[in-house]
């Protein structure tokens, strides 16, 4: 079972719990600051990713927080049936375990990166950390603080947003990027990918450490926050 929250975030939270105290105290802190506390759009609620050419620094914009309930596992194979995606990648089941586990109730952060960018550099801005961070050092800091999804989790996301939730999911043609686990120590994660097009939903697995950079523009999906804590 995968845990929603790692020891790293309640530190991180217990942080900017105290920051927010203590600007309230003092005054210091403004009304937007106070709003994004209280929706509890914490603790990385716009990560960075460098713009390189500008040698600057660029939030994500956060779309849409969406609660997950406990989600039951089930073998990887049935995940996305072709009877609902008319596109699946054999990827699927040739990069990830033959099962995805049970998760526990979580909230998943809908981010829209705001900059041309490889799925290393989402990464090291989600973790704030160096751009240059060994690939595999990344993914598995993203297992190990909780960022990761189930192919389960993903299928809960876009029946919610079939149903007409707001879930910040992208539903004209664009891509929904989550990081998967893959169970393997050299390669930790993976990519999945999710879009949907005139009444056509595609689902596919690409690689972490790709050099190809996408345009701002997609959604990425994190697993964030422990629900039961807020």
């Amino acid at each position: 079972m995968q845990a929603a929250c790692s020891g790293t975030q309640a530190s991180d939270r217990f942080g900017i719990t105290l920051d927010f105290v203590t600007k309230l105290h003092n005054g210091s802190i403004s009304e937007e600051e106070a709003k994004r506390f209280l929706r509890r759009e914490d603790p990385f609620v716009q990560p960075k990713v460098s713009a390189r050419s500008a040698g600057v620094a660029t939030p994500f914009p956060v779309i849409a927080t969406t609660m997950l309930s406990l989600v039951t596992g089930k073998p990887t194979k049935k995940c996305f049936p072709r009877s609902r995606y008319a596109y699946r990648g054999g990827e699927i089941d040739d990069w990830l375990p033959k099962e995805q586990p049970e998760t526990l109730v979580c909230v998943i952060t809908t981010f829209a990166p705001p900059l041309k960018a490889t799925f290393v550099e989402w990464a090291a801005a989600i973790l704030s950390v160096p751009v240059n961070t060994p690939t595999r050092a990344l993914g598995s800091l993203l297992v190990e603080r909780g960022h990761t999804m189930t192919l389960v989790q993903a299928e809960d996301m876009m029946e919610q947003t079939k149903k007409g939730g707001l879930t910040g999911v992208r539903t004209d043609g664009w891509d929904n990027f989550f990081f998967v686990e893959t169970g393997n120590e050299d390669d930790p994660v993976s990519v999945a990918r999710i879009s949907f097009s005139k009444s056509r939903w595609e689902a596919g697995v690409l690689r972490f450490n790709s050099s190809f950079e996408w345009a701002a523009g997609h959604s990425l999906l994190v697993r964030s926050s422990d629900a039961s804590k807020l």
